[in-house]
This record gives C-alpha cells, sequence and structure tokens, in this order.
C-alpha cells in the first residue's frame, strides 16, 4: 500500500487528534463548570467541537509536506508508512460509514414529512402566533405522524413540527403548548442544521471518546437552551416539567436526527426545573480554568513566538518545493557548456544506443552494474545511457545511478504529484531552462519521458550542482550529500543552509543522508537499510 505525503500527513493529523480532543474537552468542561447559563455552556461545548476540528485541519497544514523529488518512493516499502496507510484507510472505512448512517437517516426524516398529515387550521394558527412571539419569521409546518412517538422537529430552511396521532386530543392543552414552544425554541435557534453538522464531526472522530463527550455535552445543553425558553414564555417550570413527564409517558423512541422534546436525558431537565439553579458556585472551577489558560498560553504563545522563522520558513517550502530545480537553474553562474551537439542531434534512445555496438544479440548481454552490486535491474537497463551523459557531464555514473534509482525507482514514466517527469524527476519548467541555456531547439515536455534525454537533461543539472558544491573532481561524502541537498531543494536554499540562516526540510535531510548512505556502501553485495 503506497504511502503519499497526503496519506501520511492525514495519519499523523488523526495521531495527533487524540491527544488534541481530550485537550479541548477537558479545557470545555472547565470553562463550563465556571458558569450555570445554559446558553453559555452550549456555546462553550460547541465551540469545543468546532475547534477540534480547526486543530485537525490546522495540523494537516503543519505536517503536510509537498513532495519533492521522489524520495519517498522509499517509504511504501517501509513498516511504519504500511501502518500509516492502514490508519487512514481504516478511518476512510469508518467515515463513510458514520456518513451512511447519518445520510440514511435524514432520509428517513424526509420520509417522515412525505407521510404526514396536517393539523386543524386552529392549531396551526397558534403555532404561527407563537413562532411570531419568539421572533421566528418564517413560516413553520405543523403536522401529526402515526410514524412518531414524541413531538420533534426536522427540517432547517422548511421546518416541520411532528406530533405523534392523537397527541392534541389526548394531551392537556398546555401541554400541547409547552411541547409546541419547546420545538419552535429549537427553530429559532438553527439547532437542527447545528445537529447535522455535530453529527458530521462526530462521524469524522467516531474513534474519540472525547469529541463524543462534546458532541453530547452540546445536545444536552441545547435542551437546557430550550427548556429556559419554554419557562420564560409560559412562566411555571413545574406544568413544563410536567408536560415532559407526559410527554415521556407515551414516548418509546425519537428519531435520531431531529429535535425532540423530550430529548436529551430527561431526568436531569426535570430536576433542574423542580429544583431551580443554585445560588453560587464553588470557587475551584472558575480558578481552574483560568490557571489552565495561563499555562496554555504560556506555552502556545512563545512556541508561536519561536517558530516564526520556521513556520515561514514551511510557507516558502510549500510555494517554492516545485520550484527548487527552476530556481537553480535560473541562478546558476554561468559555465562552459559541454555538449552543445546535443542542440543539432537528440541523443539516442536506449534501443538505438545499444543496436550498433553490440556484436551479439540483445538477450544474450548481462545489464551492466556499473559497479553497484544491489542495483536494481530496472536501472541497471540504462547503463550504457548513464556512462554515455555522465561522460558528457562530467559526473560520476554511480551517483547518476543512485539518484535515479531514488527518484524515480527506474520507471520513465514516473509522475510526481508536483509534475515532475520522468527517470530523473525533472520539473518541466527546470527541463525548459535546461533546453534554452543548452540551446535545444527541438525541446518539449513530452521529451521528458524518453529516458535517454530525461538522463541527459538530469545529469547536465547534478554536472552544474556539482561545479558549484563539490571540491574538485573526486567526490567525497560530503560533497555527493550537498550535492543531493541541492538537487532535492535547489541550490539556493542549500546555500541559506549553510549560512545557518534556516535549516533545510525534514524531507531534504532524509534524502541528502540516504543518498550518502547509497554512495558510502557503493561496494555492498546487497542494498543498504
Amino acid at each position: 500500500m503506497t504511502t503519499t505525503p497526503v496519506i501520511a500527513a492525514l495519519a499523523w493529523t488523526l495521531l495527533h487528534s487524540l491527544w488534541q480532543g481530550v485537550l479541548v474537552a477537558g479545557l470545555a468542561y472547565l470553562y463550563a463548570q465556571a458558569t450555570h447559563s445554559p446558553r453559555l455552556r452550549y456555546g462553550i461545548y460547541l465551540a469545543g467541537v468546532a475547534t477540534t476540528v480547526v486543530l485537525g485541519g490546522w495540523t494537516f497544514v503543519d505536517v503536510y509536506q509537498p513532495p519533492q523529488g521522489s524520495v519517498a518512493a522509499f517509504q511504501p516499502s517501509t513498516t511504519g508508512g504500511q501502518l500509516l496507510a492502514w490508519l487512514v484507510m481504516g478511518w476512510g472505512l469508518g467515515v463513510s460509514f458514520m456518513t451512511t448512517r447519518l445520510a440514511y437517516g435524514l432520509w428517513q426524516l424526509e420520509q417522515l414529512r412525505r407521510q404526514c398529515r396536517p393539523l386543524t387550521e386552529d392549531l396551526r394558527q397558534r403555532v404561527q402566533t407563537i413562532a411570531s412571539d419568539l421572533g421566528i419569521r418564517r413560516e413553520v409546518g405543523v403536522a401529526e405522524s402515526v410514524a412518531v412517538d414524541s413531538p420533534l422537529t426536522l427540517g432547517w430552511l422548511r421546518p416541520l413540527i411532528l406530533l405523534p396521532v392523537g397527541t392534541v386530543a389526548r394531551l392537556p392543552a398546555e401541554v400541547v403548548e409547552a411541547a409546541l414552544v419547546h420545538e419552535l425554541a429549537h427553530i429559532r435557534r438553527h439547532d437542527f442544521a447545528v445537529h447535522v453538522a455535530v453529527s458530521l464531526v462526530r462521524g469524522m472522530y467516531f474513534y474519540h471518546p472525547a469529541v463524543w463527550w462534546l458532541c453530547a455535552r452540546v445536545e444536552q445543553t441545547r435542551e437546557h437552551c430550550c427548556d429556559d425558553v419554554v419557562c420564560a414564555y409560559t412562566k411555571d417550570p413545574l406544568h413544563y416539567a410536567l408536560a415532559l413527564t407526559q410527554l415521556e409517558a407515551a414516548r418509546v423512541r425519537p428519531a435520531s436526527s431531529a429535535m425532540a422534546a423530550t430529548g436529551g436525558d430527561l431526568m436531569t431537565r426535570v430536576q433542574r426545573l423542580v429544583s431551580g439553579q443554585p445560588s453560587r458556585r464553588g470557587w475551584l472551577a472558575p480558578f481552574a480554568s483560568i490557571v489552565c489558560t495561563l499555562c496554555l498560553a504560556a506555552v502556545v504563545v512563545p512556541a508561536c513566538l519561536d517558530s516564526e522563522e520556521p513556520a515561514s520558513e514551511l510557507s516558502q517550502q510549500l510555494e517554492e518545493a516545485d520550484q527548487a530545480q527552476v530556481e537553480e537553474i535560473s541562478s546558476e553562474p554561468e559555465a562552459p557548456e559541454r555538449a552543445p551537439e546535443i542542440a543539432q542531434a537528440p541523443v539516442a534512445g536506449p534501443t538505438e544506443m545499444l543496436a550498433e555496438p553490440l556484436a551479439e544479440p540483445l538477450a544474450e548481454q548481462q545489464p551492466d552494474d556499473l559497479g553497484i552490486a544491489w542495483l536494481p535491474a530496472d536501472i541497471r537497463v540504462y547503463a550504457n545511457d548513464i556512462r554515455t551523459v555522465s561522460a558528457r557531464h562530467g559526473v560520476d555514473p554511480q551517483l547518476v545511478a543512485i539518484v535515479t534509482m531514488l527518484e524515480s525507482g527506474g520507471n520513465p514514466e514516473a509522475k510526481s504529484p508536483a509534475g515532475a517527469r520522468g527517470l530523473m524527476q525533472l520539473m518541466p519548467q527546470t527541463a525548459a531552462k535546461i533546453a534554452k541555456k543548452r540551446k535545444i531547439a527541438d525541446h518539449s515536455e513530452s521529451r521528458l519521458d524518453d529516458p535517454t534525454y530525461n538522463l541527459d537533461m538530469g545529469t547536465y543539472l547534478l554536472g552544474q550542482l556539482q561545479q558549484q558544491f563539490a571540491d574538485g573532481d573526486a567526490l567525497r561524502p560530503r560533497d555527493v550529500e550537498r550535492i543531493a541537498a541541492a538537487y532535492n531543494a535547489g541550490s539556493g536554499r542549500l546555500r541559506e543552509a549553510l549560512a545557518g540562516k534556516r535549516p533545510l526540510s525534514a524531507e531534504t535531510r532524509r534524502y541528502k543522508k540516504r543518498v550518502r548512505d547509497l554512495w558510502g556502501k557503493r561496494e555492498s553485495e546487497s542494498l543498504p537499510d
């Protein structure tokens, strides 16, 4: 299973969400305990849900590293990469299930809308009167249905209150009115839309108990808010508590994606209505919330200030990574052209180059390993081309082979998400600048899929980097490391790193280390780990 940069970033986002969700839930609980207001508690818990999502998005952007070359070609074969890919796949399956479940619930509600029966004109007029008193300007429908056993609200743009069949006839008028006020309070607060959004978040974090707890607190405090609206409207909390118990007596199970008058923890709601609010709170919860906030600020604010330069580095990586090779060509010093003849005669392809000098059929020839026993067969088939272009541009053929192996694995049609193409993963803009510098008249982007042409252009770039960062013709490990870093990130970035202005990205550091390790173990019998 392949681990792309997006999959890796998503996997690390999921792992970071474990502690982030617990932290957000803990802070939300402390802040909520510092107040009695249901509306304020509802806002705190809802802000906690939103903060969890925002932290997830911020974490993804922070850990995502766009591909620079194809150093990630080795990543899928590692155990860690496989685990990350499986983690993301499992998360995707869970989200798909939860989303499908929510969509099915909304579809069921739509079926309820189609199967309901309108109520009397007098009741509809009463609903509109109450809605007007509550400041609701939209038209609210009211109907009865055999499929529900408790008053509930469905829909946002076209809200509809459903009552169980016979509710108006069986229950006292004040009980029915209390239930209608409760449902209209949901409509005034746009609770249906918020409930769907929270359900989507719960589906995204189906694996996270802290997020589920936050969502449950949102639903519970939502009912408390609507209860307070009813109490303010009827001026009689005790009768409303009695109405809730009468509605519950006939209820079996409400629809899961609708606002029901008997939703939430009914016993807690009744006790709250009967006992009223306590006069004061202890000092521990507010004090703890203030202390936690100050501690969090003491950690986060300095970190943000200290990371100003790294953050700038990351943003510039996102903007400049794909242009690293382009900048390298445009900023490199003029060097003597080693192969002006390529402008008049394009380099022959592998078949053409091998056909003339061979005295025996191709099938009987053993691919040249360029002195590297562990060189993959997919790279060996281009050994003659590598030797030719290496001699042309003054680059060690073994270095060209190693870079080619890391960049494409020997696939001449390889394409990176950033748009790099061919054996040595050249950006089209880079190749165009090289062709212009070398006066190659018949250059085209499609030619980068030609293995020999791609090797010639990529080796030319390596030759330019070798002139800038290698001391002498004999390559030392330090020279190889610098050339690799410049090939991956651009010479400008490497110079900044050498000057101590800002470090190289983690990917470039891994890339140059891998090239140096492979270069130092060229004589090994097997591919180094």
